[in-house]
């Protein structure tokens, strides 16, 4: 996951002291370009937390349904068939 965020970050494009927000899942989520001194110089906030895995096993359920399929031809309507009746206005 870090790689995908690395890069979706890198689009951004985003120059020391701009910053970019946006919403998700109802928490307003902001980065923000540092210089490269500044970054070294100030801790994070959030260094004395724990960061979460994102990823997760759902767990087994007895009301999931195992769905077979099998492949075969479309079943597709007939195609509707206009003559010059359905083409005379009304």
């Amino acid at each position: 996951m870090n790689a995908q965020l690395d890069a979706a970050l890198a689009q951004l494009n985003l120059k020391p002291g701009e910053t970019y927000r946006t919403r998700i899942n109802g928490h307003v989520v902001e980065v923000r370009a540092l210089k490269a001194a500044e970054a070294a110089e100030e801790p994070s906030p959030f260094e004395d937390q724990q960061m979460l895995d994102p990823w997760f096993v759902i767990p087994p359920t007895d009301a999931a349904q195992l769905v077979r399929t099998i492949r075969s031809e479309r079943l597709l309507p007939s195609p509707v068939q206009l003559d010059e009746s359905d083409l005379a206005p009304e």
